[in-house]
């Protein structure tokens, strides 16, 4: 879990909510299960501490079953900018298509148990088609 994803499931577990941080980076997955923050920045070494000793907060290398054990998936990859500018969504493409599933958080909400399947959740647009965007996750 990079600086985006660590910030992000240390705010989320300070609300109430189970996270489960996807990585391949075996220092940062050691890191988060012993309550550590894989990223220095003000306040969230403090709340990951907090929510690993209330629970709330894991790691895996394993994306399929944080998606199978969460509620919504949170994908934090790098979208580096080329030359002129554009940004490259190579990464985002890569989680999404089930290429790598090594790169996001999965939230579990307060009061809220994952049921047997993920649930499929799309970037969507109003009078478009249902998952034509390609920004889906099951």
């Amino acid at each position: 879990m990079g600086y985006v994803g660590a910030v992000s499931s240390a705010c989320l577990a300070e609300l109430g909510h189970e996270i489960v941080g996807v990585d391949l980076n075996p220092a940062k997955l050691e890191s988060i299960s012993q309550g550590k923050s894989p990223v220095i920045e003000a306040g969230v070494a403090e709340r990951i501490a907090k929510a690993h000793a209330e629970g709330r907060v894991h790691a895996t290398s394993d994306g399929h079953d944080a998606v199978q054990r969460t509620d919504l998936s949170i994908v934090c990859v790098g979208t580096p900018s080329n030359a002129a500018g554009e940004l490259s969504l190579a990464a985002v493409d890569a989680v999404v298509k089930g290429e790598r599933r090594n790169a996001f958080c999965a939230v579990r909400p307060p009061g809220h148990h994952a049921g047997p399947y993920g649930q499929e959740v799309c970037d969507d647009r109003p009078g478009e088609p249902f998952g034509s965007h390609g920004f889906c996750l099951l």
